[in-house]
């Protein structure tokens, strides 16, 4: 297993867990998508990229939304209903890799980020 978390909310397969890669082969960052358990509506499960993240060093030259689409890719193939993202509402970067691949805000900042 990639990551042996003692969870019972969500599920994952190991290959949806992703790094993302530059160029030169380096490592830059990691996608982590997740179905929750029992969210399903029309056999559909409902999913969240659980964590996402991009090395200070690599952050400003487009990896974050290179990974969130890579990551709501997979989860849209393995059939999903909806897909959530949350984040702090201080964390500007975040909210705006969410927005530039077309996640659109739930709610004012301090009830759901996006």
């Amino acid at each position: 297993m990639f990551l042996n978390l003692a969870r019972d909310d969500f599920s994952y397969q190991d290959d949806w867990w992703q790094f993302g890669i530059n160029k030169r082969g380096d490592i830059v960052g990691v996608v982590l998508p997740v179905t929750f358990n029992g969210c399903a509506k029309a056999d559909l499960e409902e999913g969240t990229i659980y964590y996402m993240g991009v090395l200070p060093e690599y952050r400003g030259f487009g990896f974050a939304n290179d990974l969130l689409s890579q990551g709501t890719r997979i989860l849209q193939e393995i059939g999903v209903w909806q897909i959530f993202c949350d984040t702090a509402v201080t964390n500007v970067r975040m909210i705006s890799a969410f927005k530039q691949v077309g996640y659109r805000q739930y709610g004012e900042p301090w009830e759901r980020p996006v």
